[in-house]
């Protein structure tokens, strides 16, 4: 994949998770593509297959951030001021 498409790779699910808003078992499946995106954004063979590996340990984060209502709204926030960005 183009740096190109995993970059739109991330804004998609971004913007999937951002749509979510409080809902968060609508934010879940985003947030599993955008870090899965991030692993495979690198470039690197191994962190692509652990991927894979991570992606249980994944979910479980997920539905732990799920029991904290708005918590995903502060890595949201994060993300953007590091990318320069605007919004939340």
């Amino acid at each position: 994949m183009s740096e190109a498409a995993d970059v739109a790779c991330l804004e998609e699910a971004y913007a999937a998770m951002t749509a979510a808003g409080d809902d968060c078992e609508a934010f879940a499946g985003p947030d599993r593509v955008f870090h899965l995106s991030i692993l495979h954004a690198a470039g690197n063979e191994l962190l692509g297959s652990l991927g894979s590996a991570l992606e249980l340990a994944l979910s479980m984060s997920i539905r732990l951030s799920i029991a904290n209502p708005g918590g995903h709204r502060h890595s949201l926030s994060s993300w953007c001021r590091a990318e320069g960005d605007s919004q939340p």
